[in-house]
């Protein structure tokens, strides 16, 4: 069904044809649909490689990174420090390389998978200039204030005292991902020159982690750039996982009924253990042993007819008589052991 127009928007629509305007309805509706629309450009040729829910599980991790290291940095610097994560982005490396400044640095950390490392490829963590000129003032004794001068570069004192301040980062960057998967994160380097950094190909598809730090009415980002290879052979971990646990859930549903005992036994049946049968113990003196010879009685001071016991792993088990079964010595079981003694 058509819709009906009202006197007043007819009324409207007629004085915007003779003035040449737009009515007043139409522009409404246009901005209205302009604030319910906000458009993002999408690249069709390079799709996102990382769903909602694998950048969940880095938003779950930087999140309890976030809270560590607010509270480590206010210890070291003895100020209060306000942490937040702002965003995470998946990028091209040549796009967070074109962001940085010629002065800006880049802590270099190995991420190896697994204890054989078999996967080793660094994450890149950089700070602003502005909260860094903070921490350094606060930790060659100043009161936490910025620099006043111009930036020009770090001179080696300062890359030191940086260096110090990352060696209290990274640690809990470890910690935090440990929670999670089998990794190591450790420090490697500082990069004076981003753009001689060749550990990542400029069309590599990373991961960006925004944070953002307050230290004294002062800003700024610490962005930590993770390569997008050594995530998917982390989520391809998960998949494995999700996988065998799968496949066990549909075994105990073919076997309802099944014993956890008898699952139990399956498993350590193929075990060997070391059985021994021994009829009684007695003491010899030193002198006695080095005197015997072929024919000699030792008494062990127990009937000939006594049971044996069976031991098992020298522990006794069962009580037995001894005799003799086609041609070999044998034991025959009576009972637990200490039941007839």
């Amino acid at each position: 069904m058509a819709e009906v127009l009202s006197q007043s928007q007819i009324d409207d629509l007629l004085r915007s044809v003779a003035g040449g305007a737009q009515p007043e309805v139409e522009q409404e509706a246009s901005s209205a649909s302009d604030a319910a629309l906000k458009a993002r450009k999408y690249d069709f040729l390079t799709p996102k490689r990382f769903t909602k829910d694998s950048l969940r599980i880095i938003d779950s991790i930087f999140s309890n990174y976030v809270r560590m290291i607010q509270t480590t940095l206010s210890g070291v610097l003895r100020l209060n420090c306000e942490m937040e994560m702002l965003d995470i982005e998946e990028q091209k490396y040549n796009e967070f390389n074109n962001a940085l400044n010629d002065n800006d640095v880049l802590t270099v950390a190995s991420f190896s998978i697994g204890e054989d490392n078999y996967y080793d490829q660094p994450i890149l963590i950089q700070l602003s200039t502005s909260i860094v000129s903070v921490m350094m003032d606060r930790m060659l004794g100043g009161i936490g204030s910025p620099s006043e001068d111009t930036f020009s570069g770090y001179t080696d004192i300062e890359l030191m005292v940086y260096e110090n301040i990352i060696n209290h980062i990274i640690p809990l960057m470890n910690d935090v991902w440990q929670n999670f998967f089998n990794v190591s994160i450790a420090f490697d380097r500082i990069e004076g020159n981003p753009r001689l950094m060749q550990d990542i190909s400029i069309d590599d598809v990373i991961i960006i982690v925004v944070l953002n730090i307050t230290i004294r009415d002062v800003s700024g980002q610490m962005n930590v750039c993770i390569p997008g290879d050594s995530l998917e052979a982390l989520f391809k971990t998960i998949e494995d996982r999700r996988r065998v646990s799968g496949g066990r859930s549909k075994q105990r549903e073919t076997r309802p009924h099944s014993d956890a005992s008898d699952l139990i036994m399956t498993s350590i049946s193929p075990g060997t253990l070391e059985l021994s049968v021994r009829l009684c113990d007695t003491q010899v003196s030193l002198g006695d042993v080095f005197h015997l010879r072929v024919g000699d009685v030792i008494h062990l001071n127990k009937p000939c007819d006594s049971e044996a016991l069976l031991y098992v792993e020298d522990v006794p088990w069962f009580s037995g008589e001894l005799g003799i079964q086609r041609q070999n010595k044998a034991l025959k079981i009576k009972g637990p052991a200490g039941e007839n003694q």
